[in-house]
């Protein structure tokens, strides 16, 4: 609380000092470019079910931070990129 005199008058001024806001940091994701062969066995048994039949890996990235794993694949005018964990599970 601080006091303001003004033309000989006394007025109470309340004074907030405004907090800065809450930065949240978000850690970045650190990913690296692997080779098909450095895929986790569980990875490459789930690319040889029906349902990847034809598609062709573009590119691997083995994300550490979350130790996941990013594909680019291709299968004729078509591309998509798909994402597993270390187990062979997709992740949405």
């Amino acid at each position: 609380m601080s006091f303001v005199v003004l033309a000989g008058t006394t007025q109470v001024v309340n004074a907030q000092v405004a907090e800065s806001p809450v930065k949240e940091v978000a850690q970045q994701d650190e990913k690296v470019k692997i080779t098909v062969d450095e895929l986790p066995a569980a990875v490459k048994k789930t690319l040889e079910g029906v349902d990847y039949e034809g598609w062709n890996i573009e590119t691997v990235l083995h994300n550490k931070t979350k130790d996941s794993y990013e594909l680019q694949v291709k299968k004729d005018a078509d591309e998509k990129t798909l994402k597993f964990d270390k187990e062979g599970n997709s992740i949405v």
